[in-house]
């Protein structure tokens, strides 16, 4: 299915904007996508903290700041991308755990490295 948003010309993607901001559920919409933005931020940042945790310390600030814009990418990507309207892509936490990992034995496997030099 594609995404009827990418292909909408500007003025029909402005019309149906107008008629979503008069619609009777905008108040309930906005307090739901605001929610939803708090919580994806300290979703994200607690992902940051998990894989730029122990010798990458040092890094969490800059790891903070990708993670963030990477969350908000996956949330356009999806939010345009997508032909189902109220789609909400978030990153998730297996594959964070696992970047976790993969990050330590990576410090590990170049502190020995430069030692070693």
């Amino acid at each position: 299915m594609k995404s009827k948003f990418l292909f909408l010309k500007p003025s029909e993607l402005l019309a149906e904007l107008a008629r979503d901001l008069r619609s009777a559920i905008i108040v309930p919409a906005v307090f739901i996508g605001i929610v939803m933005g708090i919580l994806t931020v300290i979703i994200a940042l607690s992902f940051a903290a998990m894989i730029y945790s122990g010798p990458l310390a040092h890094l969490s600030l800059r790891g903070a700041g990708l993670t963030l814009w990477g969350t908000l990418m996956i949330c356009v990507v999806c939010g345009l991308g997508s032909s189902f309207k109220s789609i909400i892509g978030l990153t998730q936490d297996a594959p964070t755990a696992v970047m976790s990992t993969i990050a330590a034995a990576i410090t590990v496997a170049m502190a020995t490295t430069a030692s070693s030099d």
